[in-house]
């Protein structure tokens, strides 16, 4: 698991520190050695070592400046220093670059192994800490596609607490395996590790839907040539996979958003833009903007304002019809298949917005199937269009009014919003109590009323599901799938597992249910 690069300019010197080193004994997966700095440099850079034991006297560059040097692009690494020389001006700066260990010339193996234990040991819980909060992104950025409660202000307190605040900048691409053999699930694996290739100023979250889609969310501080340089990566990615798998790749992208909390609304524009590579099949990747939807005379920033100026509780049919005759009738546009689309994502955009301050989801509308999943293409004609948004607006009305109107409602949603957000550490159904600030009883109350199912019951629903699906979608060994799913006891989860799915979770992951 970790990696190991030893530098000395002596190589008998190299070779002698290598035969100390059972990797085994340290979880290693790969060790490298070289005799130079700047050779350790390069390394360093597609290598990425966990550890780097180096000599701290070695001509051209030394041990304290290619500390400094990889610190800069490798800020988590450490160091052991080995040297022939008991010099203090050495010591002092090994305390001040937090080198690990200063061994000296001839190495003692115990020595060696102690530093190196607490050096991965160290290493061990930055991966962990990186790795948790990667997952912890991951959580959080599906809870912002299929949250029910997107008002809620635990979304912006966790994206602070995830370092997603100056983040400003974000393209959400979805991409397609169109091969669906062996080869398209081991290059789904490849596409999973695309931290290899991102830039540091780029951040990409994956997330996976199934063994043959993926979403990718890119995240940057800085605008510059964002858009551009997420192109290339995907680009380069799409070629790698071809060129070992021979596996191809589609992809659709998103406009670059300014918000995290937009999310929904780029990932219909990056389906939408797949849709369409999908139906051309002679380009790796198609970005929304280039699928030329906004070049017909329509209006649609006048028409997305016009839809959130009328959504509200009160709305009567009269003023729905009104409103579709003051858009459309009269006006001598061609709504063809490409503007249809448009206006289909403007509408459910403008919906998405107003639903955002009464803290509603969009799928509470459209009912329990995720509204992402609603094709694009959908309507045949015009008419068919202006069917559906009447029906639309009328029921976001109505919902709007009976939301108001029934508070215990709107506590089992919240109830329902902080479970499937929450389901992987929480502990107690009182704990969802406190956090909504009502009584335990009264919540186990109202949510049996309203549903018919204890919170329990619902709280376990989500977590079989959950564990299912990463069965199923992701190589996660067993034990990991049920820590993240809110079991810390693998046995126990795979005793309520089998019993809630009559099957275990191996032959449910073997059989691919």
């Amino acid at each position: 698991m970790y990696r190991i690069l030893l530098v000395d300019d002596n190589y008998i010197h190299l070779q002698s520190l290598l035969s100390y080193i059972e990797p085994e004994e340290f979880n290693i997966s790969g060790i490298k050695i070289c005799q130079s700095g700047h050779e350790a440099l390069e390394i360093c850079r597609e290598f990425k070592p966990h550890v780097v034991i180096t000599d701290i006297s070695m001509p051209e560059m030394d041990g304290m400046e290619l500390t400094q040097k990889i610190r800069k692009i490798e800020p988590d690494t450490q160091f052991i220093y080995i040297s022939c020389y008991d010099d203090v001006s050495y010591f002092k700066n090994a305390i001040e670059n937090e080198v690990l260990a200063y061994l000296m010339k001839p190495i003692i193996p115990e020595e060696l192994h102690k530093a190196l234990h607490k050096a991965i040991a160290k290493a061990k819980k930055v991966v962990e800490t990186a790795n948790g909060l990667q997952v912890s992104r991951e959580n959080f950025v599906y809870r912002l596609l299929f949250s029910k409660d997107m008002g809620s202000p635990y979304l912006a307190d966790t994206a602070a607490s995830l370092s997603l605040k100056n983040y400003n900048n974000f393209i959400l691409v979805k991409s397609r395996f169109l091969d669906h053999d062996n080869g398209a699930i081991t290059a789904f694996q490849e596409i999973n590790h695309f931290q290899c290739i991102a830039k540091k100023r780029i951040v990409p979250i994956i997330l996976p839907e199934d063994a043959q889609s993926v979403m990718i969310l890119f995240m940057s501080e800085i605008s510059d040539n964002f858009s551009e340089t997420v192109r290339s990566i995907i680009q380069r990615k799409t070629k790698e996979i071809f060129d070992s798998y021979a596996v191809s790749v589609i992809s659709g992208a998103s406009d670059t958003g300014t918000n995290l909390f937009e999310l929904k609304a780029l990932l219909m524009q990056a389906e939408a833009a797949l849709s369409t590579n999908q139906g051309l099949l002679n380009s790796e990747y198609i970005s929304y903007s280039e699928i030329a939807l906004k070049t017909s005379e329509f209006q649609f920033a006048a028409y997305h304002d016009a839809v959130c100026a009328l959504l509200r509780p009160d709305i009567t049919a009269e003023e729905v019809n009104r409103f579709i005759t003051q858009q459309f009738e009269g006006n001598s546009v061609e709504y063809d298949e490409n503007l249809l689309r448009e206006l289909y994502l403007s509408t459910m955009s403008a919906t998405q917005s107003i639903l955002l301050k009464y803290g509603i989801d969009m799928s509470y509308i459209l009912g329990k199937k995720d509204f992402s999943q609603h094709k694009v293409n959908r309507f045949a004609d015009m008419e068919q269009f202006l069917m559906w948004l009447k029906n639309l607006l009328l029921l976001t009305g109505e919902y709007l009014k009976n939301y108001k109107g029934k508070p215990q409602f709107a506590l089992v949603e919240k109830t329902i919003s902080y479970i499937h957000q929450n389901y992987p550490t929480i502990s107690s159904i009182e704990e969802i109590a406190s956090k909504l600030f009502v009584s335990y009883s009264h919540l186990r109350n109202v949510f049996k009323k309203e549903l018919g199912i204890t919170i329990y019951d619902y709280l376990l629903s989500v977590r079989m599901e959950a564990a299912k699906k990463l069965l199923t979608t992701t190589q996660m060994n067993l034990t990991q799938i049920a820590y993240k799913v809110g079991y810390s006891d693998y046995d126990y989860f795979k005793t309520v597992f089998t019993k809630y799915n009559g099957i275990s979770p191996r032959e449910y992951q073997q059989t691919g249910n």
